[in-house]
This record gives C-alpha cells, sequence and structure tokens, in this order.
C-alpha cells in the first residue's frame, strides 16, 4: 500500500510538480509536497481542545520551528490537499509513512528501559549491567 508511493513530475508551464499518489484506507490520495509550505501555525493549533486528555503523543514533526503531533500534522496535510479524512480515519503508522516519504524530520518522545542504561544498578554495578545489556 505505502511501498507503493509513486512521484509523478508533471510539467505544468514548464514547471515540474512532484506529487506523491498513494492509496490509504481504500482512497486514491494525492500529496503536492508544495503544499508544506502553506500550513500555518494557525491551521495546526486549529481544533485542539483545553484538557482534550488521552494517551500521550510519543511521534512528532519538526516543523517550522516547533514540534507537532504526527498525527495532527497529517491531518492539517490531508485538509489542505482536499481531503475530509478525521483523526480516527488513518493510524499513526500510515502518517508516519507518508511524512517520511515527503522528508519532513521526525521526532521520537518514546521512553524505553534503554534510556536508563547506565542509570541504575540491577546487579550492583551500573557500568556492568550497562554492558551486559548491550552485549546481549
Amino acid at each position: 500500500m505505502y511501498d507503493k508511493i509513486k512521484i509523478h513530475q508533471l510539467n505544468k508551464k514548464g514547471v515540474y510538480v512532484v506529487i506523491f499518489n498513494f492509496k490509504m484506507r481504500g482512497n486514491q490520495v494525492k500529496i503536492n509536497p508544495a503544499i508544506l509550505s502553506s500550513i500555518t501555525k494557525k491551521d495546526l493549533e486549529k481544533g485542539i481542545q483545553a484538557g482534550n486528555k488521552g494517551r500521550e503523543e510519543a511521534y512528532f514533526v519538526e516543523f517550522k520551528g516547533q514540534l507537532v503531533p504526527l498525527k495532527r500534522f497529517f491531518y492539517v496535510l490531508l485538509k489542505k490537499c482536499g481531503y475530509n479524512y478525521t483523526l480516527l480515519d488513518f493510524t499513526t503508522q500510515d502518517a508516519l509513512r507518508v511524512i517520511r516519504k515527503l522528508g519532513v524530520p521526525l521526532k521520537c518522545k518514546k521512553k524505553s528501559i534503554w534510556d536508563l542504561a547506565g542509570s541504575l544498578s540491577i546487579g550492583g554495578n551500573a557500568l556492568e549491567d550497562e554492558r551486559k545489556i548491550y552485549e546481549s
């Protein structure tokens, strides 16, 4: 599905335009990367409600100097391209694959046990424990 993202070069008034063409949830989607420059901070903040609780986002897009949740960024991008998807219509994995192909920088804020390697002492010596973790 996403492995088949095609890049088409169309000659429009002497200008080459790159369009990403892929199928998502049974629908054909075309994204023009030039739309990225038209996304504003106001677009990204629209629809965010104070006190809206849920799972903490793990993946973020670094866009115009700020970190934006991945799904929210992809949602805004699809809206700008004229598609009427909701945040529930696509998964984080859908958004991740497409955003990577577009070349937008991503950040992961997931914590794992590996982040704590060397700072915890399981068997008495943190340096030996760290060496054992990385050798296994």
